[in-house]
């Protein structure tokens, strides 16, 4: 502690957070060199008394020195001022090269560029997809990897004889097994030729938009949704329009009126995601009249890992009117790294997205191609996903009941029996984004309902929390650490 200055004072009546008013403090005196290069800061706890703060605000503030570079941590040796001459010189350099690049990029480009920050919580989640809480990852502990490696190594011997069956839409008997699932699981009618093989049905959903729209037309999407949505559109050079929805799922209504040049709209009729409403039939009906007066298109996100183990609601698929694509992707059922999505197209769009799909991305790895239409085509693809779906529903309820027990009743929690998350309300004066980033600290990944938002203004402060990656004993333990960070936290909240 010798090197922190003993005259380090918060003020409390201040509207500056305290761990706002601890990080600046910190960093000055990093960058002036009275916090020299490689000095420990002092233990959390230990700061924490010295200050008169909860831990938590201390917690906090060293996380942001962590994520601006100020201070690393090394296992066992705790928190040290981090070396930065270079480090601050280079990304200064890297900055001043960027300027001019940024001014010669096509507009594309720049759109790109606008949408990166969207992806900023993608990496971290698939570094550790299981740490409690983690979205948009299926059970990864119940895949079948032995059936799968298996069917793997049976497709890798006989190589050879997929290279004639090569196609830019993909592998024929793959699109012949997910039309059956998707007519026999969702009751959507759908011919072999009009399943495209993708890699991602964020960027699928992107380059529908190129093909189907002129540059810059609006595309309404669901406002709260996933930041990847956005970002596909974005980085294709559509605005993504945020359009409110309700427990029947997009207003129609009101997207029409903010946006009238609008001519697409991006749904997930089945659970909305995070909100969990499904579509009803009258929205639905709205939302494909409104695609007749506009000559325009909907997207069916197939999107949550829950919703590919029950079976759905009616879809906007159900009452097409030619207008309707269907997209969805294996990762999201199976595993993260499993580079296979899919769009179901109007018959007379097959080509043309075919061709689009051999532009823009090639040829896609046969090998995973056909032994996932292997594993379709037996008993083991429907096994896992009953599997996969009393997991969901033994996980869900372990999750709703280790919060009663810690927490009370007093907290609201809102979940939907096709997802894989659940909501949790705060207390008044609680900040959402302040036990984020003290969960990350202690090994919890939950995410502010706010950061799903274009327009996160008004937003009340709640935790958006996923179960569906975590096995039951973790995700108690993960309940019991979220639990002891929000008391933490609340006991200055309400002080």
């Amino acid at each position: 502690m010798s090197g922190l200055p003993s005259q380090a004072i918060l003020n409390k009546d201040s509207e500056t957070p305290l761990y706002r008013q601890l990080y600046d403090w910190l960093r000055k005196d990093i960058e002036t060199g009275q916090l020299p290069v490689g000095s420990r800061l002092p233990a959390s706890r230990a700061m924490a008394e010295r200050l008169g703060v909860s831990r938590n605000t201390v917690l906090v503030a060293y996380e942001h020195l962590l994520a601006d570079g100020y201070a690393e941590g090394r296992v066992g040796s705790g928190t040290r001022v981090a070396a930065r001459g270079e480090d601050a010189e280079h990304t200064r350099l890297r900055v001043e090269r960027r300027k001019p690049l940024v001014q010669r990029l096509s507009a594309a480009g720049r759109a790109v560029l606008r949408a990166e920050h969207e992806f900023r919580d993608l990496s971290e989640a698939r570094r550790d997809p299981t740490r409690p809480f983690t979205l948009d990852v299926p059970a990864v502990d119940l895949f079948p990897t032995k059936v799968w490696g298996r069917l793997l190594a049976a497709r890798a011997g006989r190589v050879d004889s997929l290279m004639a069956q090569q196609s830019p839409a993909g592998f024929w008997p793959l699109r012949q097994e997910i039309a059956a699932y998707l007519g026999l699981r969702h009751r959507i009618r759908c011919a072999p030729d009009q399943v495209i093989v993708t890699s991602s049905a964020c960027a699928t959903a992107g380059l529908l938009a190129k093909l189907l729209l002129a540059a810059g037309t609006p595309v309404l999407v669901e406002e709260p949704c996933r930041p990847s949505i956005r970002a596909a559109f974005m980085a294709a050079g559509f605005p993504a329009c945020p359009t409110p929805v309700d427990e029947n799922g997009l207003v129609v209504d009101a997207g029409v009126t903010r946006f009238p040049g609008a001519r697409m709209a991006l749904v997930t009729p089945h659970s909305q995601f995070p909100l969990g409403h499904a579509m009803s039939r009258q929205r639905m009906a709205e939302l494909l009249a409104w695609t007749e007066r506009v000559d325009g298109w909907v997207i069916e996100d197939h999107d949550d890992p829950g919703s590919w183990t029950e079976p759905s609601a009616p879809t906007p698929c159900q009452f097409d009117n030619g207008r309707v694509i269907h997209i969805g992707e294996f990762g999201q059922v199976l595993f993260p790294g499993l580079r296979i999505a899919y769009a179901v197209v109007p018959e007379e769009l097959a080509d043309v997205v075919t061709t689009a799909q051999r532009a823009a991305v090639g040829l896609l790895p046969m090998l995973e191609q056909a032994a996932l239409a292997d594993l379709m085509s037996t008993s083991h693809f429907m096994r896992h996903l009953r599997r996969v779906s009393d997991a969901y529903g033994e996980r869900r309820e372990v999750c709703a009941q280790e919060l009663r027990s810690c927490l009370g009743d007093s907290l609201p929690i809102q979940s939907s029996a096709r997802g894989t998350h659940l909501i949790l309300g705060l207390p008044p004066g609680v900040s959402a984004d302040e036990i984020v980033a003290a969960g990350r600290r202690s090994r919890v990944r939950a995410y502010a309902l706010s950061q799903f938002y274009a327009n996160p203004d008004g937003v009340p402060p709640r935790l958006v929390l996923g179960y569906g990656a975590t096995p039951p004993d973790e995700l108690r333990a993960g309940v019991h650490r979220l639990c002891s960070v929000l008391g933490e936290i609340k006991e200055p909240a309400l002080a």
